[in-house]
């Protein structure tokens, strides 16, 4: 319902932060974040994919300069209110209502290339993470694909040990074992349901072939049983022809074989990746200055300090070294491009004289 404040929610979903006022108009991420609060059960959990944008929008409360001076000379200043979507942010903060944010890789949802994050709310939090908040910096693990990229099974698994181990490293190696357990089992049934869909796919062909051999069979018999002259030449004919059928459908069981091999191969890939990716998970807990560039539980009290701004990078080490150089190798190449330079001025010098220009 509308009044004079504007959309009142009949259902309170959207008080917190801001009495009953609905969040910002242009902004629906955070009415859609505090109807699924809303939805969840005293024991609920929610993923919520959102922009990133609702980490650190809106401003708090602050004092600014009004440009215009009192009698003493002195500038008069005026507080600002807090925008709307930092009071829902600092209210389900403090409400100790959200567990963790995984930044995630660009251009991972369909038609969506803004940064993207995953929100993880929960209402019965164990009491040692209830003023803590779990920041999950993932956007630098994809696979990179044409129209968008892809989250691959250890990109998840990495997620789901950072999440489950909390910053406990004495849960990794367990966690590890644990999930790399069922997303090897994942990845055992995705193939055998592709190498299936690949199968039923040929199916036709095979029939076709099966067909085909029984009838090359027949005609292999009716030319060696052929008298005339005529009938050979027919039987001959007939036999190619079959044998030329059978070359094709061959060739097409060829294509499916060979698809079948790269499904089968990715899914060994994926496989030993996954296990690599669990060891090097193993060895990033031993190292915590490492792991400060991926994970990382932040207190309240510092969350606070910087305004209740949940952006991942204030938190969590996301710089990328820039790949060292090698000088020798850089003089190298400088060399090399300035020798094909030459070469092409002299080229074209030539060119041009053969052609009746300059001397």
């Amino acid at each position: 319902m509308f009044g004079k404040e504007g959309f009142k929610d009949p259902y309170g979903r959207f008080g917190r932060g801001t009495g009953f006022k609905a969040p910002p108009p242009g902004y629906g991420d955070y009415a859609f974040i505090l109807h699924i609060l809303a939805s969840l059960t005293d024991a609920g959990r929610a993923g919520i994919v959102c922009p990133q944008g609702v980490l650190f929008r809106g401003q708090p409360e602050v004092e600014e300069d009004t440009g215009e001076f009192d009698d003493d000379g002195n500038p008069k200043m005026r507080r600002r209110k807090a925008d709307d979507e930092h009071l829902i942010r600092r209210a389900l903060l403090e409400s100790s209502l959200i567990d963790a944010v995984i930044s995630l890789p660009l251009n991972v949802f369909y038609g969506a290339g803004v940064p993207a994050c995953l929100l993880i709310l929960r209402k019965q939090r164990p009491m040692e993470r209830r003023d803590r908040v779990l920041m999950i910096y993932a956007a630098r693990h994809y696979r990179e694909l044409s129209a968008q990229n892809e989250l691959r099974p250890q990109d998840v698994m990495r997620m789901l040990v950072h999440y489950h181990a909390y910053g406990e490293a004495a849960k990794v190696a367990g966690l590890v074992r644990e999930h790399s357990e069922r997303i090897h089992a994942q990845i055992d049934a995705r193939e055998e349901d592709e190498v299936g869909r690949i199968e039923a796919e040929y199916q036709l062909h095979v029939d076709k072939l099966t067909a085909l051999d029984t009838e090359l069979a027949e005609a292999r018999v009716t030319r060696k049983a052929a008298r005339t002259k005529d009938d050979k030449v027919k039987a001959a004919a007939a036999l190619a022809k079959m044998e030329k059928q059978r070359a094709k459908v061959a060739a097409r069981l060829g294509e499916r074989d060979e698809r079948i091999a790269e499904a089968r191969g990715r899914g060994d890939v994926d496989r030993k990746d996954v296990t690599a990716v669990g060891e090097e998970l193993v060895a990033l807990y031993a190292d915590p200055e490492e792991l400060l560039k991926h994970a990382r539980v932040v207190d309240l009290a510092e969350i606070e300090e910087n305004e209740f701004n949940l952006n991942i990078p204030r938190y969590v080490d996301t710089f990328e070294p820039e790949a060292l150089v090698d000088v020798n190798d850089a003089l190298d190449a400088l060399t090399k491009a300035e020798d094909e330079a030459r070469h092409a001025a002299a080229m074209l010098r030539s060119l041009l004289k053969d052609a009746g220009y300059g001397e």
